[in-house]
Order: structure tokens, then sequence, then C-alpha cells
């Protein structure tokens, strides 16, 4: 019998659902708690699966245990977000995001190269960190912090996408007005959340982007 082959009272966590109890490769026993199965570029599935004391891709190499394994997601990312590899990866993310808006698999093919180069797929990898709260506040920050070094205010970008607006009504350009206002909704999306001090970020609080919308 192979060890990916359910087996005993337990199954093998490589065939866990979620809820679960599961046998991990040292013997002992962890709760399957969420899996999510990703493609890549040639229609290839793997899942990657994350129990109560460990998580692993299967198919793949994984070798799970409670020792390897003994922390939890909470600590890790505080862990990780410490690390020189993470916060290079989310300075470059937060200057293609600044410089391109919206990034391709080949963006994210490098941001993995940079991040974790050891991975089987490294763009798999870094999508899964910049999805993690604590990092999409860091990119946050980041990002206000280039601009402002830059010397740009969000009261300057929007006099000059209105001002391009403002041309592009006037000649009935209306996917052109449309892609300016896209734009808006973008810097919406890097103001400050509510309860957070906007000022700490460099943003006026005196400005309101809902009123182009």
């Amino acid at each position: 019998m192979q060890e990916n082959e359910p087996t005993g009272e337990h199954v093998n966590w490589r065939y866990a659902e979620v809820g679960q109890m599961a046998t991990l490769d040292d013997g002992t026993i962890s709760k399957c708690q969420k899996k999510n199965m990703y493609s890549d570029s040639r229609g290839r599935h793997r899942t990657f699966i994350s129990l109560e004391h460990a998580r692993g891709w299967f198919p793949g190499t994984s070798h799970l245990s409670r020792k390897s394994n003994c922390y939890s997601r909470k600590t890790w990312i505080e862990t990780e977000s410490r690390k020189s590899r993470t916060k290079a990866v989310v300075r470059l993310y937060a200057e293609l995001k600044l410089s391109k808006g919206r990034l391709d698999s080949v963006d994210f093919v490098m941001l993995g190269r940079v991040y974790r180069p050891d991975q089987e797929r490294p763009d798999w990898t870094v999508k899964r960190l910049l999805k993690e709260r604590r990092i999409k506040d860091m990119v946050r920050d980041e990002m206000a912090e280039i601009v402002r070094l830059k010397g740009i205010s969000p009261e300057l970008v929007i006099r000059e996408y209105e001002a391009l607006r403002q041309d592009a009504k006037k000649q009935g350009q209306l996917a052109i007005q449309k892609r300016i206002l896209d734009k808006y909704v973008d810097l919406l999306d890097m103001m400050p959340e509510e309860g957070t001090s906007s000022q700490s970020h460099g943003v006026s609080e005196d400005v309101d982007l809902s009123i182009y919308l």
C-alpha cells in the first residue's frame, strides 16, 4: 500500500477532507482545516492542504510532521513578515503596483524568484504570501512611502487625472473617461481603511476621492 492511500482509522493527510482527522508522516494526528486547489498554465492541478499542525502540497514531496510544523499561522506570518526576503519582495511588489497597476504572470514569476526561488512554483508561493492581511498592510505602507519620497500627493494625482478626464469628456471619448475613473478606484484602494490614520500614510484627511466616481 502506498503512503498516499487512506490507511487505518484516520486518513492520510494527502487525502483528508476539511474537518477530518488525518495522519501525518510522523504518525501523529492533525485536523484538516483548509484545502485549496491551484492550476498552472498547463492545466496541472495541485492541492495545498492546511492542517492544524502542518501544511503541504499534494501531489508533491511534502513530508509533514508536528516537529517541523509546530507553529500557528499567526506566528508564522509575524515571523515571516520580519524576514529580509519578505521585505524585499514587498518593496518590489509595491514598486510594480505603482508603475504598472495590474501585474501579469511574468511579474509574479519574478516576484517568486525574489521571495522563494527554492520552491517548485515560486509564483504560487509569493501569491499566497501577498494574500495575507499583514503583508497587504506592509504593501500599503510601502506604496505610501514610495509615493511620499517622490513628492507625489493624492491631490496632485487627482488634479492631473481630472484634467485628462475633462479633455476626454469634451472630445466625447467615453472609453478614456472610463479608464480614468478606474484609476480613481485604484487610488481609493490605496487609501487607508476606515479606522486607520490617513496622516500615517501621507494622505490629507480632507481629500474625498469618492466625489469623482
